[in-house]
């Protein structure tokens, strides 16, 4: 299993671990929950479906607006309630990465 440590997270270090497996299963509930438009799910599945061979940076603004969009889809009464809670956790990070005027990175671990 692939995992990816995003920064901003809640945890000792401030970052959070979460495996590929779950980002790809995040962005199939995504995509169905229709809450989000074609071009909306399609660049949330660029992002959660990236293979993260090299770091990516996310500046403060797209990691602002990638939390508006997560922040919708988790509101969807269609939605089941892990990916909820996942889209809503990534969201958390991205505003706080935001917040900070720091970028938001994802690296393979």
């Amino acid at each position: 299993m692939t995992m990816l440590t995003l920064s901003h997270g809640l945890d000792f270090f401030g970052e959070l671990a979460h495996s590929t497996e779950r980002m790809q299963a995040l962005a199939t509930a995504l995509a169905k929950s229709g809450t989000l438009t074609s071009a909306e799910c399609a660049a949330i599945r660029d992002v959660l479906l990236d293979d993260v061979s090299e770091p990516v940076e996310f500046e403060p603004g797209p990691a602002r607006q990638f939390a508006r969009v997560l922040r919708r889809a988790a509101q969807s009464p269609y939605l089941r309630p892990l990916p909820t809670a996942e889209a809503d956790l990534l969201a958390e990070c991205a505003e706080r990465a935001a917040d900070a005027g720091e970028y938001w990175t994802w690296r393979r671990s």
